[in-house]
């Protein structure tokens, strides 16, 4: 058996594995690179024949997991993408996005400016996909639920496991020829929010496990000091009558700032009347996907305990809300760009919009209209890349431009981190130790900056295991 790293290997993104074996061909995720040191990996060739291709699984909705699939499909895989319902229903959203920013960009000429989304975050020079594309790959998705074996070839099992990083996200266990694999995924926290962890027992016994390794040698802040942080700077905003303008990803961060500001407002831990606004196409599609999947949800998570300025407590546990986890009275959906743009909150208000860099999209304008005043403040509550205009005011650009305008930066800028929906250190050896048992060979660690995957892999070496980091390309024979 031959196992291939296509993605992911010494950086980040382009999640790509291929596992051939007699009479085997398969991908496990198939993901767009991004960063402007790999995004030009999205136009070369695929170094195998899509053709060839017996059948994909994927283990999450993010780009750079599915991103690349409409690419496969054009160039001629026919076969079937096995994938959760949840996940089905996020991939399909944000690739026929993809494929429509990209349809777009085509029929500019140079002088226009790039168009901005989280599904296609950077301008490609040539097209990969169109909207038939996106739309003959979402036909060919199959779902499977969470915990079901089932064989997508007479040689070949598989079960889907919760892996507890965004809604619907899967670790896959896949035995092939009496050879047990098992690929992680994206890991999330073990106090995950909205979605429930990963579980703490396993009865697979792999013999090579496939692992993230992202957040190798950190560990995060803990959600209570994060929540803390969080509403001290709401807080302190709404007490100077400002606006409060938080810069999201649409997939799972909105989605976790409307469920804090709920119950931080049920609880009476944010002062006064408040408005909420969402102004973000695509974060209300995902929200409103996120609630057709209730029965995804955790039940009475907890942020912790707020402490106000007179060091009052109060517990921050969200209930058994189902369906309207997301839904409270102070909240405001933007639905057009025309609404947006009239929009103007005088004070005492919340606006949360995409993109969660400060790349494109709407946030924008509210960047635009909002951070030149000293009572307002811009609350980043996501990872800002090297190189972005998000990064450069949370590392404190005074000026920024924005549409070709200079705009002063007089708000406060609040930069909170622990927010992460990806495991930490510590969670990914306790992921490790429940799932590595006597058959175990390898623990190869992927999807991850070099620095990072050689931290981890120091400390499962010390506890005596074999973990080693491939070379994007490279073949290892199982």
């Amino acid at each position: 058996m031959q196992l291939i790293f296509r993605g992911a290997a010494k950086t980040v993104t382009g999640s790509c594995y291929q596992i051939q074996d007699e009479g085997v061909n398969i991908l496990v995720d198939c993901g767009m690179f991004q960063g402007s040191d790999v995004e030009d990996l999205n136009s070369k060739p695929f170094a195998f024949d899509p053709k060839s291709i017996d059948f994909v699984l994927l283990t999450h909705a993010h780009m750079d997991h599915c991103g690349l699939l409409p690419k496969l499909v054009r160039q001629g895989f026919t076969g079937k993408i096995y994938l959760t319902p949840p996940t089905s229903a996020l991939a399909e959203l944000v690739l026929l996005d993809s494929a429509k920013i990209q349809e777009i960009e085509s029929r500019k000429n140079s002088n226009n400016k790039h168009i901005y989304s989280e599904s296609m975050p950077f301008e490609m020079h040539n097209i990969l996909y169109d909207t038939i594309d996106a739309q003959n790959t979402i036909s060919r998705f199959v779902t499977k639920n969470l915990g079901d074996g089932f064989m997508p070839m007479s040689n070949v099992s598989v079960r889907f496991v919760p892996a507890g990083h965004i809604l619907g996200a899967a670790s896959i266990e896949i035995v092939i020829n009496n050879t047990k694999l098992l690929f992680s995924g994206d890991l999330g926290r073990i106090d995950q929010s909205i979605v429930n962890p990963f579980s703490n027992s396993s009865d697979f016994d792999p013999d090579y496990i496939i692992m993230e390794s992202l957040y190798g040698g950190i560990t995060h802040q803990d959600r209570e000091s994060t929540t803390n942080m969080f509403l001290n700077s709401v807080n302190n905003t709404i007490e100077r009558d400002g606006n409060v303008i938080i810069p999201s990803f649409a997939i799972h961060r909105t989605q976790e700032i409307l469920e804090l500001l709920k119950i931080s407002i049920t609880s009476s831990c944010i002062k006064g009347n408040v408005q909420i606004i969402l102004d973000s196409p695509m974060a209300s599609r995902a929200t409103r996907i996120y609630t057709q999947f209730a029965s995804y949800f955790n039940r009475n998570f907890s942020y912790g305990e707020y402490s106000n300025e007179n060091g009052v407590k109060k517990s921050l546990v969200i209930g058994d809300y189902g369906s309207s986890r997301f839904d409270f009275d102070e909240l405001r959906y933007i639905r057009t760009a025309k609404q947006s743009l009239r929009l103007k909150a005088s004070s005492r208000s919340i606006i949360i919009a995409g993109s969660g860099m400060v790349e494109g999209g709407r946030i924008l304008q509210h960047v635009a209209s909002y951070a030149p005043k000293s009572r307002n403040s811009l609350l980043f509550v996501g990872y800002q890349a090297e190189g972005t205009l998000g990064r450069a005011i949370v590392d404190g650009a005074k000026v920024v431009k924005i549409n070709k305008r200079d705009i002063d930066i007089n708000s406060q800028v609040e930069y909170i981190r622990g927010f992460s929906a990806h495991a930490d250190e510590p969670t990914l050896l306790l992921w490790l130790n429940v799932q590595a048992k006597s058959s175990l060979k390898q623990v190869f660690l992927v999807h991850a900056e070099e620095s990072q995957s050689k931290m981890l892999q120091n400390s499962i070496v010390a506890e005596g295991r074999n973990a080693i980091i491939p070379d994007l390309n490279e073949s290892h024979t199982l």
